[in-house]
């Protein structure tokens, strides 16, 4: 598929259509829903780049179900910084209940790594993680955690679209956004 002209000019190539996301996040909202039957299962997206899939996979998922959202910042720029900034967890109930990680992107592992630290002492009865992306990269840590769901596995490049920002900005274009993951090009990742 090709990139529409308008965003020709900082987009390289489309990597995943619009089609092919949605089949996708309708088959994991399946296998979710069947997973999870007779649960109290609790999407925990974290901000601010899953929150388009967090609510695609919500929409998916054929159970009750709560829905909150964390903070967790690893990133400036294209470059992911090495350490984690974590907050929102301290004003929600997770304790008892199945809580499904809902991450935009798993890179290094850094971030996915410090949510479960941080989760582990919050009496949860089951912790799983769920991701959009998966990136094949050698930047992983030594030990990375386990991300038992993943729509699609790309290469070590720097993505936008759906939720996937540059540096907190997701205003390529709002409509670009809504319905196309992309790579930008190489240029604009070391402006």
């Amino acid at each position: 598929m090709e990139v529409p002209q308008a965003f020709a000019d900082v987009l390289e190539r489309v990597l995943l259509p619009e089609d092919k996301i949605r089949a996708r996040v309708a088959e994991l909202g399946q296998e979710l829903s069947s997973a999870y039957a007779g649960k109290h299962l609790v999407l925990l997206g974290v901000l601010t780049g899953s929150f388009m899939f967090a609510a695609d996979l919500s929409r998916a998922i054929c159970l009750q179900h709560e829905v909150h959202f964390m903070k967790a910042s690893s990133y400036k720029g294209t470059q992911s910084t090495g350490s984690v900034a974590i907050s929102g967890l301290e004003k929600i109930s997770l304790e008892g209940k199945h809580v499904l990680i809902v991450e935009d992107i798993v890179d290094t592992g850094l971030t996915m790594k410090r949510i479960r630290d941080a989760l582990a002492e919050r009496g949860c009865a089951s912790v799983a993680a769920v991701s959009f992306l998966l990136k094949n990269t050698s930047r992983r840590i030594a030990e990375p955690p386990a991300v038992e769901y993943i729509a699609f596995e790309v290469e070590d490049e720097f993505v936008v679209g759906y939720g996937l920002d540059y540096d907190q900005r997701r205003g390529i274009s709002r409509s670009w956004a809504f319905f196309e993951a992309a790579q930008f090009r190489s240029e604009l990742q070391s402006a």
